[in-house]
């Protein structure tokens, strides 16, 4: 009896350090699934996912960008006479500058305008009044309207694919009549940045990258004035076979020293910068690249006013 005894206490030893045994896993996997849930709703997973995959996709972009325009932009410094470790220090000086600011009174406009395309700087202009717009609609110029551009992709739906080759017709058009071109965006923050561009149609998988076809590359049309647009290569990938036909199939650009970009916008002087360059949308940085142009408001008295 006593070895029965021994036996089952033997037995019964087991049993309990099975259950501690089983216990203590299950306190470890209670805490660890404790932990997951912590975790979790401090940094959700989901979220972060599809946080990352936006990030890597506007760093994508942003790369894919670069990787377009430097060789251009390099080479069109090399041909007007600066030398390869010249363009590529001016290219990286022009990303870690900030922009310049001038104040105008509207007559001034024309002047400031050639001044910042001589220093090799993209006017915006930043004119709530909607009188800057006004003396452009009179000017030789095309105005490609960046406002519509949003609002066909947000409101009509329209692919952007389609409403880049809008633009591009609107480009090649200003190109072969040799006349400037006016992007304005009125009180619109318009994503240059990381939707209307060529990068990011070929993040987005609507096209394959080819440097071949471009829609409108705003890494060189935002920047220098757009005027690496003009270079015989960049103008072969943006004409299409019916942008030529009334050219025996030849591309034609008139006047291409006279070629550059001015950007419009109708935000306040004390807005602009947090509107277009506050967040990820917007226009593509760095700031750099601009000069802002800011025209006087003045307030006219109307009857109303004491």
């Amino acid at each position: 009896s006593s070895h029965h005894d021994a036996m089952y206490d033997t037995h019964e030893q087991s049993l309990k350090l099975r259950a501690k045994a089983n216990l203590d896993l299950l306190h470890e996997r209670s805490a660890r699934t404790l932990q997951l849930i912590k975790s979790r709703h401090a940094n959700p997973i989901v979220v972060s996912d599809v946080e990352k995959k936006r990030l890597l996709c506007k760093e994508n972009i942003q790369a894919l960008q670069a990787q377009l325009a430097t060789p251009i932009l390099s080479s069109v410094l090399v041909a007007a006479g600066v030398s390869e470790a010249d363009a590529t220090a001016q290219l990286h000086a022009e990303v870690t500058t900030s922009a310049l600011t001038v104040q105008i009174d509207l007559t001034e406009l024309p002047a400031a305008v050639s001044s910042a395309v001589e220093r090799g700087k993209t006017p915006l202009v930043v004119d709530p009044s909607g009188k800057a717009a006004t003396f452009y609609s009179y000017r030789p110029v095309t105005v490609i309207d960046g406002k519509a551009m949003a609002l066909d992709k947000s409101m009509r739906k329209v692919p952007v694919l389609e409403v880049l080759d809008g633009a591009r017709q609107r480009l090649v058009g200003a190109l072969k009549t040799g006349v400037p071109v006016v992007i304005a965006m009125d009180q619109c923050v318009v994503d240059f940045a990381n939707t209307f561009n060529d990068a990011a149609l070929v993040a987005s998988g609507a096209v394959t990258h080819d440097p071949s076809m471009r829609w409108f590359p705003v890494e060189l049309l935002f920047r220098r004035a757009g005027k690496a647009i003009v270079g015989d290569a960049v103008l072969e990938s943006l004409y299409r076979q019916a942008d030529k036909a009334d050219t025996a199939g030849v591309v034609s650009c008139r006047n291409k020293a006279e070629f550059y970009v001015v950007l419009l916008t109708a935000f306040e002087p004390k807005d602009f910068e947090k509107y277009l360059f506050g967040n990820d949308m917007g226009l593509p940085r760095p700031t750099s690249m601009y000069e802002f142009i800011v025209v006087n408001q003045y307030h006219f008295p109307s009857d109303n006013d004491d």
